[in-house]
């Protein structure tokens, strides 16, 4: 249960990651709260993505990373703003389906 806790961090990280960059190149500041937040958590990725690889399988950890893309799309309508139209609902069902079935077949 443990390395799910620790993959989950992973994903967030990324995401939010990604999304508080956005943020911050959207303001006129060279060093702002969200930089120094994103950078935080790029430098934890690395380090939940390790302590999640000593509780699950490899191969689940590494199609899971591709929820990032999901998480990021979600965050970005949440705190950025930004549309979510049909065609971004449809790739991120897209890329459940695909982590499930892959998730399926590798077992």
């Amino acid at each position: 249960m443990i390395g799910y806790l620790y993959l989950f961090f992973a994903l967030l990280g990324i995401s939010l990651g990604q999304v508080m960059l956005k943020k911050h190149s959207m303001q006129e500041k060279k060093i702002s709260l969200y930089l120094v937040l994103s950078l935080i958590l790029f430098i934890g990725v690395p380090i939940w993505t390790y302590l999640a690889l000593q509780y699950i399988a490899f191969v689940f950890v590494f199609l899971s990373n591709a929820l990032a893309i999901s998480l990021v799309v979600l965050f970005s309508a949440l705190f950025l703003n930004e549309k979510l139209n049909k065609h971004k609902i449809l790739a991120i069902i897209f890329i459940l389906l695909g982590i499930l079935l892959l998730n399926i077949e590798s077992n």
